[in-house]
């Protein structure tokens, strides 16, 4: 049995494909401590028989420039759980890559590590093909001053614990012997640019316990349109009525999935083919709608094609959802609306013409199979257990 740290984040996209993960390699006989910075998914970690372990975020101190921040963040994780490793003896570190003192830690104690991403990876390649309007936190990165101050600040962290220093922007770029993405491959930028240490597992779906329970409508007659903007951007009460307006009267059943922040009491009167749940078990309606208006994160754009179920997205803030958006456009999977022409006539247009250009649903189809094909968290536990078998 080996003993494994697993460095998450706390984030529903980020969380829940690597649960299945821990499962299976649990099932293998690894021993997993998952550490987080919130007991927030306590339930969800302990439900795949791994071991929570929980630590501080550091406060953020004012004063500080962006990459000073980021290694006084990363100098004060090291500081904190560096015995509490060292203690546990761990036999290798699987970390998402956002958690770069785990990076940092298995240097110090010289174990193997691995990366396990939701999403896609980032290389010259990548950065080189976004579009730079959307991409302003990433050039951040790339930004001199800030390359600069980030080498000062990492200096003296790095001579500390005899590391080698590396750049500002490897915070997105840096790889390890393994990395693991729950992506298909046909969604990745750059695709080719990914050599053989980058594995593309297509998806890491398995039955969640937990998730709300709930009558779903029945008119099986009708297509059905599910919609939901994911659990951190889903405040948009201007959003929803649109949907109302969009929706109301047409032969489709449309659930909506309108998350806690916004109360139904103040959305009036819901059309009666229109159904509203504050959450919704994703999977299983997934499995019976025949399209999906989203937000574009990856995991939600991923778990509609696993089913083979076509889009239509409107990324809202983070990078991946705008890379997301064009990826589904270009292989048309789906479409895209951009959140300024977002009304009800685009939102109707583009869901009925989703619904019904066949186009669309055959390309879905054509991607699942390819999903299910890569391997999902069996193929990256299988990865994972064979490269450190050979450490």
């Amino acid at each position: 049995m080996a003993k494994v740290l697993y460095f998450g984040v706390p984030q529903y996209g980020h969380i829940h494909p690597t649960l299945p993960l821990v499962r299976e390699l649990i099932d293998h006989g690894e021993d997993v401590l998952y550490y987080l910075v919130t007991d927030q998914f306590k339930q969800l970690v302990e439900d795949t028989g791994a071991t929570l372990k929980l630590y501080q975020r550091p406060p953020i101190q004012p004063g500080l420039s962006f990459s000073a921040m980021l290694v006084e963040h990363m100098s004060q994780m090291i500081a904190q759980l560096l015995e509490e490793v060292c203690a546990e003896r761990p036999d290798y570190i699987v970390y998402d890559p956002y958690c770069t003192h785990a990076r940092l830690l298995a240097q110090i104690i010289q174990v193997p590590a691995i990366i396990v991403i939701p999403h896609m990876f980032y290389n010259e390649h990548v950065i080189h093909q976004l579009d730079q309007n959307l991409m302003r936190g990433i050039l951040q990165l790339f930004a001199e001053n800030e390359m600069n101050d980030f080498q000062m600040a990492l200096e003296p962290l790095c001579a500390k614990y005899h590391l080698q220093t590396f750049s500002l922007p490897s915070i997105k770029t840096h790889a390890e012997p393994l990395n693991i993405s729950f992506i298909p491959r046909e969604l990745q930028p750059a695709e080719k640019t990914f050599d053989e240490h980058f594995l593309f597992v297509g998806s890491s779906i398995a039955p969640r316990k937990g998730e709300p329970a709930i009558t779903l409508p029945q008119h099986t007659d009708l297509p059905v349109l599910y919609i939901s903007l994911g659990t951190i951007m889903n405040n948009w009460k201007e959003f929803y009525l649109a949907c109302f307006e969009a929706f109301d009267g047409l032969p489709i059943q449309v659930i909506i999935a309108i998350g806690p922040k916004v109360s139904q009491d103040t959305l009036g009167t819901i059309p009666e083919n229109i159904s509203l749940y504050p959450f919704v078990p994703q999977l299983e309606v997934l499995s019976q709608c025949n399209a999906f208006i989203t937000h574009g994160g990856t995991n939600s754009v991923v778990e509609a094609l696993y089913y083979g179920v076509p889009l239509v997205v409107l990324p809202l803030a983070s990078e991946d959802e705008f890379v997301n958006a064009k990826r589904v456009q270009d292989l048309m999977l789906g479409l895209a609306i951009e959140k300024p022409h977002v009304s009800a006539s685009s939102l109707r247009e583009s869901a009925m013409q989703v619904l019904h250009e066949r186009k669309y649903k055959e390309q879905a189809l054509l991607m699942s199979d390819k999903i299910k094909v890569a391997g999902g968290y069996r193929a990256a536990a299988a990865a994972i257990l064979n490269h450190v078998s050979q450490k």
